[in-house]
């Protein structure tokens, strides 16, 4: 589900709690990485997005989760 907030008035949605500090968190780390690697091609980029998306949502168990494509792809 997509939200919005309108930042005229709130930073934070009062009734829903929505905010956009953790896109606009996502965006500076994939700026970083980017400048890291000093520029990367549209496909490079797309599969860094996908990586970082895949360990952010893993990151309480990203080595185990790691360990499972390893196991099930043999």
């Amino acid at each position: 589900m997509h939200r919005t907030v309108c930042h005229k008035f709130n930073f934070v949605d009062p009734e829903t709690g929505i905010h956009t500090q953790h896109v606009e968190s996502w965006n500076n780390k994939l700026k970083c990485k980017i400048k890291i690697f000093r520029g990367l091609d549209e496909d490079k980029r797309e599969n860094l997005l996908k990586e970082s998306m895949w360990l952010d949502y893993h990151k309480e168990r990203s080595f185990e989760e790691i360990l499972n494509l390893f196991i099930i792809n043999k």
